[in-house]
């Protein structure tokens, strides 16, 4: 191998590694580009009220929902005569805790 060939050759990987780097800063100059944009967005107060909002809404609804239910159920408790209710304890102490 010639002094020119390996001068060549050195002057090649030269140019290859300044690419790679001018690439590698590209990339690093796009990561933190998106990282600041990440973390605006996350810090905006505006972005994070909505974002409450939108959840207490979505909570409200679902304990909405969850009351309905209850009061469904104790409506149809109430519903259940007296006398039936006295059975069933006096039925749930003699067989289970054998007690009369």
């Amino acid at each position: 191998m010639s002094i020119e060939t390996l001068i060549s050759e050195e002057l090649e990987a030269k140019r290859k590694i300044e690419e790679a780097k001018k690439e590698a800063q590209k990339i690093i100059e796009e990561a933190k580009r998106k990282a600041e944009q990440i973390l605006a967005s996350a810090s905006d107060p505006k972005r994070i009220q909505e974002y409450v909002s939108e959840k207490e809404d979505e909570y409200k609804e679902e304990a909405e929902e969850l009351r309905k239910k209850y009061e469904e159920q104790l409506k149809r408790l109430k519903e259940f005569p007296e006398p039936k209710i006295k059975e069933a304890a006096e039925l749930i102490l003699k067989e289970v805790l054998k007690f009369e």
